[in-house]
């Protein structure tokens, strides 16, 4: 059973420690980091989760969604060189959209019903595939290495253990694969097409060799000037190889650098035909508000991050 969250719990993940009597994940050498911890707790007390840039310095987090009952622990890493090692704050506030969107769970795969299939691109700690295979969707959750093996595939397959462990999940209802977004197009449709035949339960629509998506999601992947063509070519590249439903893309990210941010924008329009279109901020904010931490974090926090779809 998951666990409830409680403010108690909540300052002791700012603090550097485990909530609820778990083992310590980091020490905080310095007095100083231990006055900015202790603040933090202060100001977010009344919070189930804390902001992303408040736990960057832990090396696992329990991450949790009052809504469905359910709770993550999840691993993170600080010694990988990449950004997707840990939690962003663009996959907290999808999270909450996710929730919103798709709260009707999908029908088991005992079912005369086909689940529906998510495809996430650069997962990162898994969080939103998590969620999604909670909600009852069948989900391939994608990444490179280092992050791959060291923070994605341990988070899944604990996460996924225990969801089939509370009956919300079947054992293969998350397939975890490489998919480097600079590779050709054939190899990309390969990965995936591996990973999902893996699963007997799943199976493709039309042609039995192209995979069939009803979702793309991506969040905090646009950071990197030279990633921006790779990860648009990804997308673009599974967006359009389907010929009857097209999936529905999914993009948040945070406004850090807005000249970055609308040349992404502008490339995903005039070179890969992706005419993405903001959800409206105040429509984001309400579901947060309402679904995720809107409420008990400043909104300093996480004012920079929007949601586009297609």
């Amino acid at each position: 059973m998951a666990r409830k969250a409680t403010r108690r719990s909540t300052a002791k993940q700012a603090e550097g420690a485990e909530p609820d009597g778990a083992s310590t994940s980091t020490d905080i050498d310095s007095e100083s980091e231990l006055d900015d911890a202790t603040k933090a707790a202060a100001v977010y007390k009344d919070a189930v989760n804390l902001p992303a840039h408040q736990t960057k310095h832990l090396s696992e987090l329990v991450y949790r969604l009052p809504r469905i009952d359910t709770a993550f622990r999840l691993l993170q890493r600080n010694d990988t060189n990449s950004t997707g090692s840990s939690l962003w704050l663009s996959s907290q506030v999808l999270s909450a959209f996710l929730l919103h969107t798709y709260a009707k769970p999908q029908l088991r795969s005992g079912s005369n019903v086909k689940r529906k299939r998510m495809l996430e691109l650069g997962s990162g700690t898994g969080l939103l595939s998590l969620l999604m295979a909670r909600l009852g969707w069948d989900v391939v959750a994608t990444d490179i290495e280092p992050v791959l093996d060291s923070v994605l595939r341990p988070n899944i397959d604990s996460g996924l253990y225990q969801l089939v462990h509370e009956g919300h999940a079947d054992p293969e209802q998350i397939r975890v694969c490489k998919l480097d977004w600079t590779a050709a197009e054939e190899p990309k449709t390969e990965s995936l097409r591996g990973a999902i035949s893996g699963n007997d339960s799943i199976k493709s629509s039309g042609d039995s060799s192209e995979p069939h998506l009803d979702l793309i999601v991506t969040a905090d992947t646009i950071y990197e000037p030279g990633l921006i063509r790779p990860l648009l070519s990804t997308i673009s590249h599974f967006y359009r190889r389907q010929t009857d439903t097209k999936p529905t893309i999914l993009l948040a990210l945070e406004r850090r650098d807005p000249a970055h941010i609308d040349h992404a924008l502008q490339i995903a329009r005039d070179e890969f035909n992706l005419p993405l279109k903001q959800i409206p901020a105040k429509r984001v904010r309400k579901i947060f508000d309402t679904l995720g931490d809107g409420t008990t974090w400043s909104r300093d926090d996480w004012s920079g991050v929007e949601i586009w779809n297609l």
